[in-house]
C-alpha cells in the first residue's frame, strides 16, 4: 500500500513539481497560498518517499539473513541442501531486486527535510502578515548540506584514541527570503547550515577495519527587519550597540538585524531553524515601539 501512495503522490505532481525534484532547486515570487500548493505537493511526495525507502531498506538487509536460513532448513530438515540454497537465493533476488530499484529511484529525488519542517511552516506564518495580494520572493536549495557542491573545507587525518579520524565540513545555505509585511515593513531572512562530516576508522581484534561517519549540524538564521521612521521608533533603553541596530542615511527606515544558532547532532536540523527565525523577529519588534495609535501586527 506504501508503494501505490507514493506512485500516487508522484503522478499528482505537476510539471513544474516535478521539475523542482529533478533539479531541487527553485527560485521565484509568489503569493504565500501559491507557495503552499507547490512546496505542499513536493512534501506529501517527499514524506511517503523517505517512508518507502525506509522500508526498502530493511528488507534488503532481512534478503540475505532470508537465503542463509531457508538453505539451512533445507540442508538440515530436508536434505536438499544444493536445491534449498538455490531456492532461496532466488527467492531473495526477487525480493531484493525491485527494492533497490525502489531505493535508487526514491533516493535520486530525495528532497532535505526542511522543505517540510522548516520552509512549508515559515511561508506559512509569514503569508499571515502579509497584505492583500501579498507576495513573497523565496529561494531553496534542497539537495542536502553534505553533497560535494558545497563542500567547504576538508581537515588533514588525525589519530585520537586508536581511531583514525577524517573530517569535511560544508556550508549550506539552503533557504532566502524576502516580503513586505502589511505594516509597510520590509522583511528578509537566510537560513545556512554548517555541517560536519566525521568519519571514524577503528580496527578490531581480529585485524578488520570498521568505518561510522557521524554528523554535527550548525544553524544560522538571519533576519533583517526594515521598520518605516513614520510608523516606528526605537524602544526608550534600547542601544544601537547593545542591540545590533543602526538607522540608514535616508532616516526612512529603522534597520534591526538578528542572528540565531542552533547546534545539533544530525545532518538536517529540524524544526530549530523555523524557531529561531520566528524568534528573531519576535525579538526585533520588541525592539521598537509603534508611534501610530494602532499596534501593527506582526508574527
Amino acid at each position: 500500500m506504501r508503494l501505490i501512495e507514493t506512485f500516487r503522490a508522484y503522478g499528482a505532481l505537476s510539471p513544474e513539481q516535478r521539475r523542482i525534484l529533478k533539479e531541487k532547486r527553485i527560485e521565484g515570487e509568489r503569493t504565500p497560498a501559491e507557495w503552499v500548493t507547490l512546496l505542499g505537493g513536493l512534501a506529501a511526495y517527499d514524506r511517503q518517499a523517505d517512508a518507502i525507502r525506509t522500508r526498502a531498506t530493511v528488507l534488503m538487509i532481512v534478503a540475505p539473513l532470508l537465503v542463509f536460513f531457508a538453505s539451512l532448513f533445507g540442508s538440515l530438515a530436508l536434505g536438499y541442501e544444493d536445491l534449498a540454497f538455490l531456492g532461496a537465493l532466488g527467492l531473495a533476488l526477487l525480493v531484493a531486486v525491485p527494492l533497490v530499484a525502489v531505493f535508487l529511484a526514491t533516493r535520486s529525488a530525495d528532497l532535505a527535510n526542511q522543505l517540510r519542517e522548516v520552509a512549508i511552516p515559515l511561508v506559512a506564518l509569514i503569508g499571515d502578515d502579509l497584505g492583500p495580494g501579498g507576495t513573497l520572493r523565496l529561494g531553496l536549495d534542497l539537495r542536502g548540506g553534505a553533497v560535494a557542491a558545497k563542500l567547504r573545507e576538508e581537515r588533514p587525518p588525525f589519530n585520537e584514541r586508536g581511531r583514525s579520524i577524517r573530517e569535511r565540513v560544508f556550508l549550506d545555505p539552503w533557504m532566502t527570503g524576502t516580503a513586505a509585511l502589511n505594516d509597510g515593513s520590509r522583511l528578509r531572512w537566510s537560513l545556512t547550515d554548517e555541517v560536519r562530516e566525521r568519519r571514524i576508522s577503528r580496527r578490531n581484534a581480529r585485524g578488520k577495519t570498521k568505518t561510522k561517519t557521524k554528523y554535527r549540524s550548525r544553524s544560522l538564521a538571519e533576519v533583517a527587519l526594515d521598520l518605516p521612521a513614520a510608523i516606528y521608533r526605537l524602544r526608550t533603553g534600547a542601544t544601537a550597540s547593545a542591540a545590533g541596530i543602526r538607522a540608514s542615511s535616508e532616516g526612512k527606515w529603522l534597520k534591526l538585524r538578528g542572528r540565531q544558532c542552533t547546534r545539533q547532532k544530525d545532518l538536517e536540523p529540524r524544526s530549530a531553524p523555523l524557531k529561531d527565525v520566528l524568534r528573531s523577529i519576535t525579538g526585533l519588534y520588541a525592539l521598537a515601539e509603534s508611534i501610530a495609535k494602532q499596534e501593527p501586527r506582526h508574527v
